[in-house]
C-alpha cells in the first residue's frame, strides 16, 4: 500500500520541482534499511504521501511548498548526521 501510494503521488507531481528527485532517492535509501536515517526517511515519505498536511496538497502548486520544505529539512538533517560521522 505504501509503495503504491508513493508511486501514485510521485507520478502526479513528476517534474514539479527538484524535491521530487530527492524523494525518489529517499525511497531507495529507505528501502535499503541501512543506518538510523530510516525513521527520518520514512517520516518524510509519509508526509509527502498524505494530502492533508500543513498546507493541503489539493491547493496545487502551493500545497507542495511544505512538502518541499520537509525534503530540504531532511536533507539538512541527514547531511549533518553524515558530517558528524566523519568528524575526528
Amino acid at each position: 500500500m505504501f509503495l503504491t501510494a508513493l508511486k501514485k503521488k510521485l507520478k502526479k507531481v513528476e517534474g514539479v520541482g527538484p524535491f521530487i528527485s530527492q524523494l525518489k532517492g529517499f525511497f531507495e535509501r529507505f528501502r535499503s534499511r541501512k543506518g538510523t536515517a530510516v525513521t527520518i526517511l520514512g517520516g518524510v515519505l509519509i508526509y509527502f504521501i498524505i494530502p492533508a498536511d500543513v498546507i493541503p496538497d489539493y491547493t496545487f502548486p502551493i500545497g507542495y511548498i511544505d512538502d518541499a520544505i520537509a525534503v530540504k529539512l531532511t536533507l539538512n538533517v541527514l547531511s549533518a548526521k553524515d558530517e558528524s560521522k566523519h568528524t575526528v
